[in-house]
């Protein structure tokens, strides 16, 4: 329900940003998310609930700035979103407006950062702390997922111990595993996918959030390397184990990551990409 919550959420999210809404867009997705949101009980996680607020906070200013009725959802829609503020629910839903200078920014900044990564094999000893790995997992949200189901999960292991068995399980960190000291097990939430349409999704989703948890890393001078979990069921299951992960989450990659090693020039791989001709193919008419 917490995932079913959200998508429906963000379908209305997404109507909204469209360059040119229909009015009353969406009456029979709205219908189904109200029905949930009646069922969805106050003891649990509230995000989809806030998000869902939001969204139909959005929907219902949209209409009032276009001067069009909402029909005959419009007393339930008003009737949810006054109860959630009553409640003092946090708006996490709707659309935002980018101002142009900030996407100028953005273009600015974003090649020479993007074309700087590199793999870090060769890590100094120190403990990231708590705030910077915060810092670095919430830019890594940041990262598109399927109708923003958000289901990618981050465990994080800083106690050499815990370390060194997941390395060992991962079988991959050989040469340079020992100087490991801050490691990250990326997972997708099972329970965000339904049918097997979806069987490949959560790898998906899950790549696209590690790729830019190396960016963020990158982006706050943190070193890291992907580590591949191309393994059985049998040593997938032992790492959950010994990771303390639920049973209910796959295994996307582990990322070794940490203060680069600076004291002598860091040797990193070349690793020229293969030509463009051959990545590239433009479909023109």
């Amino acid at each position: 329900m917490y995932y079913d919550v959200i998508l429906l959420a963000h379908t209305v999210e997404k109507g909204l940003s469209q360059p040119s809404p229909r009015p009353r867009f969406g009456k029979q997705k709205i219908v189904a998310l109200l029905d949930l949101c009646d069922r969805y009980r106050e003891s649990w996680d509230q995000f989809p609930i806030e998000k869902t607020y939001g969204a139909l906070l959005a929907y219902i200013e949209w209409h009032m700035n276009a001067k069009e009725p909402m029909g005959e959802l419009e007393s339930r829609i008003v009737g949810f979103v006054s109860r959630c503020r009553d409640r003092g629910l946090v708006n996490r839903g709707g659309t935002k407006l980018l101002p142009q200078t900030a996407m100028e920014r953005t273009m600015e900044k974003g090649g020479g950062l993007l074309e700087s990564r590199y793999s870090c094999r060769k890590f100094d000893d120190r403990i990231v702390s708590r705030e910077v790995v915060e810092r670095v997992i919430s830019i890594a949200q940041r990262a598109p997922s399927q109708c923003n189901r958000q289901s990618s999960r981050v465990h994080c292991y800083q106690n050499h111990d815990d370390i060194q068995g997941l390395l060992k399980l991962q079988k991959g960190a050989s040469g340079f595993a020992e100087g490991v000291r801050n490691l990250f097990v990326v997972t997708s939430d099972m329970a965000a996918w339904s049918g097997c349409n979806a069987r490949n999704q959560s790898f998906v989703d899950g790549s696209l959030f590690a790729m830019q948890l190396a960016l963020a890393c990158s982006s706050l001078g943190i070193g890291s390397c992907a580590l591949n979990l191309a393994v059985g069921n049998a040593r997938e299951r032992l790492i959950r184990i010994a990771g303390n992960i639920p049973h209910g989450e796959r295994l996307i990659l582990m990322m070794a990551f940490g203060y680069p090693d600076c004291e002598e020039a860091l040797i990193v791989a070349k690793s020229e990409r293969i030509s463009l001709d051959v990545v590239a193919t433009f479909h023109n008419h």
